[in-house]
């Protein structure tokens, strides 16, 4: 883990307190810009790294503004292989997902898992599903325990499901 002082010098992008430079390098330096919502539903083509450092939401699937739909709010998408991925309708269909509804999250509810805290869908518990639980809960996107609300009940129920379950 770094400051945002330590992170800068060494290349990365500091992407908030508690995530690791290291384990995220590949992404934040993806010379492929995507589409990165403001909350203003204004869109520009930028790195993971960018998005997240200004506090904005990276539509990971979606390339191009057009197929973001940035003034739309986003909604969780299905895709195969237990992922879920926040975008427009728009680009969950080209991807040939489920999209659950503007305003809906990635959470457990919305798109089932085999593991639950395998907030990454890979089918592996480590530590990178820690970190994008986390960005999802800055973004608001982290209902863990269905309740239509991301707030300090989810962290506490990820942690014990990570701690605990799925092992």
């Amino acid at each position: 883990m770094y400051t945002n002082l330590q992170c800068t010098p060494l290349g990365g992008t500091f992407l908030g307190v508690g995530v690791s430079c290291q384990s995220l390098t590949m992404a934040c330096n993806d010379p492929n810009p995507r589409a990165c919502c403001a909350p203003d539903g204004t869109c520009t083509l930028t790195t993971i790294g960018n998005c997240f450092g200004q506090y904005q939401s990276y539509r990971d699937n979606a390339t191009t503004c057009d197929i973001a739909a940035c003034h739309l709010p986003p909604g969780a998408c299905c895709l195969p292989g237990e992922v879920c991925d926040l975008g427009s309708i728009t680009s969950c269909n080209l991807l040939g997902g489920q999209y659950r509804g503007n305003n809906t999250s990635c959470n457990t509810r919305s798109c089932p898992r085999a593991c639950p805290c395998d907030w990454t869908a890979d089918g592996l518990l480590y530590i990178e599903d820690v970190f994008k639980f986390f960005a999802d809960f800055a973004a608001g996107n982290a209902d863990f325990n269905n309740d239509g609300r991301t707030n300090t009940i989810d962290v506490s129920e990820f942690g014990d499901c990570f701690l605990h379950a799925c092992r």
